[in-house]
Order: structure tokens, then sequence, then C-alpha cells
């Protein structure tokens, strides 16, 4: 799939990225120090004797036995926090670019942004895009999960249970892949049971859709309009670098083109493209021959 590195995107590349490193480093550390712990098996003394030099060590004053329990189980704790974290990412991300669309077109729809449980369905809609089905199904289970932890005391709602029972065999398949088991596992207690693979899952899904939006929105636009945002994006990129290139220099013009090149690639702007477009912008003011 062909991704155009527009500003929007790249901000919400970079915070997924921040992200998953955290959860992953969160995730990792939890086995780590329960592993280190098995050298202290036994001992009757609180963490807070044995490491008296690792910060905040009081806030788990526990014997090792306790501590390495906790540990080992802390899989549903950092999903709980994840899928939450990580869902508010890209909604923010999908109603920015939904608002976006407001300066290419004059559709009613734009007059409020849909809710979360719309709003894709919706986007794909106004920018005539085939929506990915199999993703979008994924994503209100994890939504439905989302509302259920913040919301229902991790209680399993009819929420939930529609959102898994509404996953076809596509939406099963690839849940199954990366969980080792199927949506329906979820259902299989009164309570949302979380593991890390649920984690796992939630980044996948969200990749995929951050994919698809970038798709439908370029898609949508005019190859004009795409240029002008190009331009637009070099030039505030210029004017915050420590050594800004001078509007109408050649430095400038290279500096747009190697932009262009490389965040707006699978566009293959000509240079005749670009320029036109920093001339409607007011940034390129030198007569083109």
């Amino acid at each position: 799939m062909q991704e155009t590195q527009f500003p929007l995107y790249r901000e919400y590349r970079e915070s997924i990225r921040q992200a998953n490193d955290a959860v992953a480093a969160l995730l990792v550390g939890s086995r780590l120090s329960a592993h280190t712990l098995q050298l202290n098996t036994g001992s009757r003394h609180p963490l807070s004797e044995l490491f008296p030099q690792v910060e905040h060590i009081r806030r788990l004053n526990l014997q090792t036995g306790k501590a390495q329990a906790i540990l080992r189980n802390a899989d549903h704790h950092l999903a709980s926090i994840t899928i939450p974290y990580v869902l508010a990412i890209h909604e923010d991300f999908i109603k920015s670019v939904f608002n976006g669309l407001s300066i290419y077109t004059s559709s009613k729809t734009l007059q409020k942004t849909p809710r979360a449980f719309e709003i894709h369905e919706e986007f794909f809609s106004l920018t005539q895009y085939s929506p990915p089905h199999t993703w979008l199904l994924s994503f209100h289970t994890l939504r439905t999960i989302r509302n259920t932890i913040i919301h229902g005391g991790n209680i399993i709602d009819k929420g939930v249970i529609d959102a898994v029972n509404a996953m076809d065999d596509a939406a099963t398949t690839g849940w199954h892949h990366i969980t080792g088991e199927p949506p329906h596992m979820l259902l299989r207690s009164n309570e949302i049971q979380l593991k890390a693979e649920h984690i796992f899952v939630t980044f996948a899904v969200i990749k995929q859709l951050g994919r698809e939006i970038n798709q439908a929105y370029t898609s949508f636009l005019d190859r004009s309009k795409i240029a002008l945002e190009c331009v637009n994006d070099f030039n505030n990129i210029n004017k915050s670098s420590k050594s800004p290139k001078s509007n109408n220099s050649s430095a400038w013009r290279r500096s747009l083109l190697v932009h262009a090149k490389f965040n707006y690639r699978h566009q293959g702007f000509t240079e005749t493209e670009l320029l036109n477009a920093a001339q409607e912008l007011g940034f390129w003011t030198i007569t083109m021959k």
C-alpha cells in the first residue's frame, strides 16, 4: 500500500511508534523483573530492603514472592491501559483528517464530527473509498472492550458480545492469527480477560486502519491539492529549521524537491507541478519559462 507522508500522518505514525516502544518496554520489563527476582526466591525481606537504590521501590514494598506474582500477571493491566491509550491516538488522528476535509468539500456531513462508533464508516463513505470491513470489525471489538474497561468495570456487556459475534471469518482468522485464539474466547467469562496478545492485535489493527485512512484521504484529493499540501508542508518545515532556505532561491527549490521525493514519493510530482503549487501559495514568485 502506498503511503503519503503528510504531516498529520507522520505525527500519527510517530505517536504510535512511541506508544509501541513504551508498552513493549513495560511488557519486557515485567518479564525481566520477575526473572531477576528468582535470585531472591524465599527471601522474607521486602523489595525496598533488597533494592534500596531503585526509585519508587517503596510503592511496591512487597516480599519477593508476591512481587513476582504481580509481575507475571501484569499483561492484563498493561493491556487495559494500552487499548484505551492507543485507540485515543488513532481516534484523534481520524478526527483531524476528517475535519481537514472541510477545506475541500462542502458536504453537510462535515458540519459535525461523527462519534467513534461511526466515524470510520462516515469517513470512507465521504472519500468514496472501499471500507476495510475486516479491520473495522476488529476495531469495533477493540472499541467496545475499551468502553468496558473505562465505563463498565471490565464486565462484558452487550456491546462487546455484539461486536465479537459480528466478526466474520476473515476478521476472526486475523484475530486468531495474532492472539492465538478466536475472539469468542473473550466471552468465556463475565469479565474481560486480557493478555499481551491483545496489545499486539490492537497495534496491528490501528496501524492498518491508519494506512487505509491515508490511502482514502490522498485518493480523494485532486493531485493539485496534494501538491499544495506538499509545498505548504515543506515551507512550514523550512521556516522552523535552524538555517531556513530563502524563498525563490535554488536551495529552497532543491530542498522542496527532496522533501517531495521523500514524503510524497508515490505521487511522483514533477518540478513544474511543485513550483506551480509554490507560486499559487506565494512561496515562489520567479516566472517559470
